[in-house]
């Protein structure tokens, strides 16, 4: 199955074809569910950076402490709405060209029930997020590539990709002590992915009988699977709160549908005395199904707070050379143990470091947030080995039945060779994301 692609490793939270892409190297595998960028679920989280699992006492806690749910007190229903912009500027042959393409989607659906209790709480939650958006766009339009000492041709490359993976989660907390939360929750995972990428070589020189060359490629997977998230919060009186959160091993099922094409368009064909002929060389399409499992992770957090002031922490723990996959990949030419072994050969284990915190303004029913994101690269020997994420946002409480979060946050990196087309690649992505709450 398409032995003629190079295969590309990929393994980082962010987006597409970024930082986390294994180089250009033969000995590369894909792990999928490792696409995009994983942006914080809810505009209060992504508002503080993502540092929120000790902070968690809304409906976002189902995502990164389900423990913190426990802390609401009262019915909570809400929704949030995200608009992703992401900008890729592509160097080839000191031509460049730039795309910005932009993606309005629903991010989050949440609800959240106390059940009344002789003492301590209890609460269950539901929720839907977009834990990781896969939505990327490259074009190169019209630029010179030398395919001998004397011949050139110009090309057109078109490479967009859309989609996410879901989790729709079930969960519930208690206090199990006094200030001691627990809590437990289902992710069911979900999504899908829609590749296209379409090359066309144009001899605008007329040096050859062909008038243009198409290369396409196309796939659509969908994904499955899940995992619990086990989630601990003690709160220290009127200080803060410290957090713990496992997450389990999630086995994610990928199916895919693929097609590609390769057709050269002859104006004239002399073993037919045609004009005008497109012919195939390269035409296949097929389905295939894989599993890849992946590791444990333990995050850790903290808050304090005095007064109006709080400030929060969160560090995350990742083995990547524990990805696997527990069936055969994709790739006719790649089996399970050889990719398991570049998996090993290819990661690190890392630590991500979310930073944050809030203020309520004084005498107003106002919050402003901001917050700083280190990631670091999973792959072995990068040149760069962290990148960072600011955010900023507010949350204004109309009444005590109704409110809305806002946040802003923006990332950017330069993107690793992927094909003999691009030279040199930097890109950048931004989220808004705004979230309502209606407390019943």
């Amino acid at each position: 199955m398409r032995q003629y692609l190079s295969i590309l490793i990929m393994g980082i939270l962010i987006t597409g074809s970024a930082m986390g892409q294994i180089g250009n190297t033969d000995e590369s595998v894909d792990v999928p569910f490792l696409w995009g960028h994983a942006w914080p679920a809810g505009a209060r989280p992504l508002g503080m950076g993502g540092a929120y699992s000790a902070v968690a006492d809304g409906q976002s806690a189902i995502v990164y402490n389900p423990a913190g749910l426990a802390r609401i007190k009262h019915t909570q229903v809400h929704a949030s709405l995200s608009q992703m912009s992401y900008t890729s500027e592509v160097n080839s042959l000191n031509t460049v060209s730039e795309e910005t393409t932009t993606y309005t989607k629903l991010n989050d659906l949440g609800l959240s029930i106390p059940i009344p209790t002789y003492r301590g709480s209890l609460t269950f939650g539901f929720g839907y997020h977009r834990i990781r958006q896969l939505d990327t766009a490259i074009m190169l339009s019209r630029f010179a590539r030398q395919i001998s000492q004397y011949d050139t041709v110009t090309v057109d490359y078109n490479n967009y990709t859309e989609g996410s993976l879901t989790n729709t989660s079930f969960g519930g907390s208690m206090e199990v002590a006094p200030d001691l939360f627990m809590g437990l929750s289902l992710n069911i995972w979900g999504g899908r992915r829609e590749y296209n990428n379409q090359t066309m070589f144009l001899d605008r020189d007329d040096i050859y009988y062909w008038s243009h060359f198409d290369s396409t490629d196309n796939s659509i997977t969908d994904f499955s699977g899940l995992n619990f998230t086990l989630g601990m919060i003690y709160q220290i009186k009127n200080l803060g709160s410290f957090s713990v959160v496992i997450k389990t091993p999630v086995t994610l099922k990928a199916k895919e549908n693929w097609d590609y094409a390769d057709i050269r368009y002859y104006e004239y064909y002399p073993e037919e005395d045609a004009y005008d002929k497109p012919v195939p060389e390269a035409v296949d399409e097929g389905y295939s199904e894989y599993k890849i499992r992946s590791p444990w992770i333990l995050r850790m957090g903290g808050s304090l707070s005095k007064g109006p002031v709080t400030l929060a922490g969160d560090v995350e723990f990742i083995d990547y050379s524990q990805f696997k996959y527990v069936t055969d990949t994709p790739y006719e030419d790649t089996d399970k143990t050889s990719a398991n072994i570049i998996i090993r050969q290819k990661l690190r284990n890392i630590k991500n470091i979310y930073t944050g915190g809030e203020i309520t303004i004084p005498g107003m029913p106002l919050k402003l947030r901001g917050g700083y994101t280190i990631l670091e690269n999973p792959v072995r020997d990068t040149i760069k080995d962290k990148r960072t994420v600011w955010s900023a946002g507010f949350g204004y409480t109309f009444s005590e039945q109704f409110s809305i979060d806002a946040a802003y946050a923006k990332t950017s990196w330069n993107g690793i060779p992927r094909n003999n087309l691009i030279d040199e690649e930097k890109l950048n992505a931004s989220k808004i994301l705004v979230t309502l709450s209606y407390y019943l």
